[in-house]
């Protein structure tokens, strides 16, 4: 105690005491003492505090934690004395080989740790211990068997490295120089071109399947289709494609007004559509369990073949297309139309089923985009007679061509009519076609400047765009628009003309005078005081016809009239309008009237002669009977 308060640090470890705990104990134990001063914040202490630690319990401690490869661990004093129990050995030298020691700069104590010395005999114990040599044993064995399988099997690595050796010569004398190379490299090169040609082949493969699909189902709608059952079996589980062709329907999604879809969308984006319209059918066939090969046919139709069941009809597709359609058209900003044929048993009516559902599609031009058309509903329009719509055109380019207002009226009506008959598109551009041959052989008469300009217009840019367009409506826009300014360009031209209004006098005169059996050329010329030869050239430049023929015109027209609206004798109409003899005025009437109207003529012929027939007959009898009273008197 006397020496802690002399110390001059607050804190102290004592060197290993005897200490008891009782007073009176004669049993002493070694502890470690540390001493500090209280309080602490006073400059003269009035107290120790004194802390004791069993060195017994230090001793075990410092054992527990002892490696296994050191012989002793021990704790010494700042002179190098160890702390050792009574009874224990304490012949230690710090300083000794194979002892490490390391000093604490808060105690100044020591930790000193010690490693025993080898001895000569007891390696060769270990190594001739009664496991390790067969542990050797079996290692040598393995060492002796591997190089035995290495040689049995080097020979055709050798082989290999011989053919990698002549193979790298052969190349460096061709190209020329010698290069050193290696074989693993060229091992390792080899394999990455053979991997590489393994994709390209799979590749080139599945390229070589699409490729055949399609071809096989361009066929089968073209019917140009030439595999038998057996040969298509096979080819279909290759396609992976249903093995028969019992009960098809072939279906064609067009997209509407394609030219605006065109010119609206870029060629990426029309690719996106087309796919998305791809995708949409392909999940909505499959949500109603119904087997759908389909492709791309042409840049605005996607074609489907249809698979379904021998006892359905196309009540069991009828969900399909309006849940493609209605999708398209709620989704997209374009609209699409369908077309559906008729059902099909083989493969050679698949193509026959594909031209009922494109027939099906010409109706589109009449009753409009976004739109389901059935073969069923719409093949008993096929056949529509365009008797009618072709008279309609001929008498439409004669008014055109004579500039006539009238021109306005016939070209509507000859659009009503065709939709009233329900015309299909390609009876449509027929009458189109038709139209435009009359107008052109009509224009060869006008004069070179005004014909030459109209004539590129009617043959190239009219009819290429007109015949494009999809909607009948359209055509007719553009029709009108097309005809309407050919009539002012002839009307100028006709008020330019010096003899404009002396035609328009002889026109009204004819109109007025038809049923003047000696109206003639010379007639006209003594009249109007014109020669014949200038008249008859003048009226044909003016109105595009000869003046017999517009002559004629005017006078069957009237005919007809006559006979729908009235019960005269066919004679007696024929004077009306200016036919003198009745065979005559039959021989003009049978080319302009329908057949029901000459059955009708006939039939009323007929009766006018039964009935003269008739009287005769009754006047000869009375004669007769009159001429025998006379003799018996």
């Amino acid at each position: 105690m006397e020496a802690a308060f002399k110390a001059e640090s607050g804190v102290q470890w004592t060197a290993p005491r005897s200490y008891n705990q009782f007073i009176g104990e004669t049993r002493s134990d070694k502890v470690l003492s540390l001493v500090k001063k209280v309080p602490i914040t006073s400059a003269v202490p009035s107290g120790l505090v004194v802390i004791n630690i069993n060195l017994g319990s230090l001793s075990s401690m410092l054992q527990s934690i002892k490696a296994s490869a050191a012989d002793s661990i021990e704790l010494l004093s700042a002179q190098d004395k160890p702390f050792k129990e009574p009874g224990v050995d304490a012949n230690f030298e710090p300083n000794a080989w194979g002892v490490s020691t390391v000093a604490s700069s808060y105690t100044g104590w020591k930790l000193a740790v010690k490693v025993p010395k080898l001895e000569q005999g007891s390696l060769l114990a270990v190594f001739f211990g009664a496991w390790t040599l067969p542990m050797f044993g079996a290692i040598l064995l393995s060492i002796m068997f591997l190089m035995y399988i290495t040689h049995r099997n080097y020979k055709p690595i050798e082989e290999i490295m011989i053919r990698i050796d002549r193979y790298a010569l052969k190349r460096s004398l061709s190209m020329g120089k010698k290069s050193e190379h290696d074989e693993f490299q060229f091992i390792t090169s080899a394999l990455d071109n053979l991997v590489e040609k393994s994709n390209q082949y799979e590749l080139r493969h599945q390229e070589d399947l699409s490729i055949r699909k399609k071809y096989w189902f361009y066929e089968l709608l073209e019917g140009n289709f030439s595999l038998n059952g057996a040969e298509w079996e096979t080819e279909a589980v290759q396609l992976e494609l249903p093995r028969t062709f019992n009960s098809t329907i072939v279906m064609i999604i067009e997209i509407d007004n394609y030219q605006e879809f065109q010119t609206k969308y870029s060629s990426r984006d029309q690719s996106l559509f087309k796919f998305v319209i791809h995708g949409v059918l392909q999940e909505i066939a499959q949500s109603q369990q119904l087997t759908v090969w389909f492709e791309w046919k042409e840049a605005d139709q996607l074609c489907a073949i249809i698979y379904v069941q021998p006892d359905q009809d196309y009540s069991s597709i009828e969900p399909l297309t309006e849940l493609i359609q209605n999708w398209v058209s709620t989704n997209l900003k374009f609209t699409i139309s369908i077309y559906v044929g008729t059902k099909g048993n083989d493969a050679e009516e698949i193509s026959h089923t594909y031209q009922d559902a494109l027939k099906a599609g010409q109706f589109r031009t009449l009753r409009g985009y976004n739109h389901v058309y059935y073969a069923t509903e719409t093949k008993s329009h096929l056949q529509s007679d365009t008797y009618r719509q072709l008279q309609s055109v001929r008498s439409l380019v004669k008014a055109v061509r004579a500039a006539e207002v009238e021109w306005q009226r016939i070209f509507d009506s000859l659009f009503v009519e065709m939709r009233t008959e329900l015309l299909p598109r390609e009876k449509v551009l027929d009458i189109i076609h038709y139209l435009f041959f009359a107008l052109e052989k009509e224009m060869e008469d006008l004069p070179p400047e005004l014909a030459s300009n109209w004539v590129v217009q009617l043959n190239v840019e009219a009819r290429t765009a007109l015949i494009a367009t999809d909607l009948i409506g359209d055509i007719q826009v553009g029709l009108h628009s097309l005809l309407g300014a050919l009539v002012e360009s002839i009307q100028e031209w006709q008020l330019a003309n010096e003899h404009h209004n002396r035609i328009d006098e002889i026109k009204l005169y004819l109109l007025q005078n038809y049923s003047n059996p000696d109206l003639s050329l010379n007639y006209l010329s003594e009249k109007f005081d014109l020669p014949s030869r200038v008249l008859s050239k003048l009226f044909k430049a003016e109105t595009g016809e000869r003046f017999v023929e517009y002559l004629i015109a005017i006078r069957m027209t009237e005919a007809k009239r006559l006979l729908l609206q009235t019960t005269e004798p066919v004679q007696s109409i024929g004077e009306q309008v200016g036919y003198l003899q009745v065979i005559s005025f039959i021989q003009h009437l049978k080319w302009i009237l329908p057949k029901k109207l000459m059955v009708a003529m006939a039939l009323r012929i007929w009766r006018s002669l039964v009935k003269k027939y008739l009287g005769i007959l009754t006047s000869s009898f009375c004669c007769s009977r009159s001429r025998s009273s006379l003799v018996q008197a």
